[in-house]
């Protein structure tokens, strides 16, 4: 697969959102072996990795890239916001493009609280959104959006921009639950 986006794409993606965010530590460490820096999953899969931990989940907590030693090197790893997420995947095509776009940037803001480098990661499936906007195009949605965040304190960034502003840096994490997106199972 790594090697077919290069090809298609003329260069090598550094990280990727498994099939319904499904990780696990096994697959963590064949992904770092290939070459892969970072992987996105959902928030619920931190809550169940922290647990027994020191490291309390929280909304702090979620707002951080976060880095998972393997046998075969670091993979950082992202956790979504679940909320969010399934706004943009579900809620989003049901409201008008500015009052859906001002529900974003209020539920991020709300999400940074008040840590002003925090990842907010809003990550979803790409099939699930964008037939259910208003004839069958997210465009206007999208197009208010990319507007607003010009105006905004947000900085739209990817997870390897993220990583390569290094701010904040990546939390350690000693261990990760197995399991995606659907019921964290």
């Amino acid at each position: 697969a790594l090697q077919y986006c290069e090809r298609t794409f003329g260069r090598r993606p550094v990280g990727m959102w498994p099939s319904e965010g499904s990780v696990s530590e096994k697959v963590c460490d064949l992904l770092a072996h290939c070459g892969v820096q970072w992987a996105a999953t959902d928030e619920k899969i931190l809550e169940l990795s922290l647990a027994g931990t020191a490291t309390r989940y929280s909304a702090e907590a979620l707002a951080l890239p976060y880095k998972l030693e393997t046998p075969h090197g670091p993979i950082h790893l992202f956790f979504r916001n679940h909320e969010l997420s399934d706004r943009v995947g579900f809620v989003y095509a049901g409201m008008p493009p500015d009052a859906a776009v001002a529900d974003f940037e209020s539920q991020v803001l709300a999400a940074a609280g008040s840590n002003s480098s925090a990842v907010v990661s809003v990550i979803l499936d790409g099939e699930n959104a964008w037939e259910y906007f208003k004839g069958g195009t997210c465009r206007p949605f999208l197009t208010e959006l990319f507007q607003r965040l010009e105006r905004s304190s947000i900085a739209a960034r990817t997870c390897g921009e993220c990583l390569s502003a290094s701010d904040p840096p990546a939390s350690s994490l000693t261990k990760l639950a197995p399991g995606s997106w659907i019921n964290a199972n």
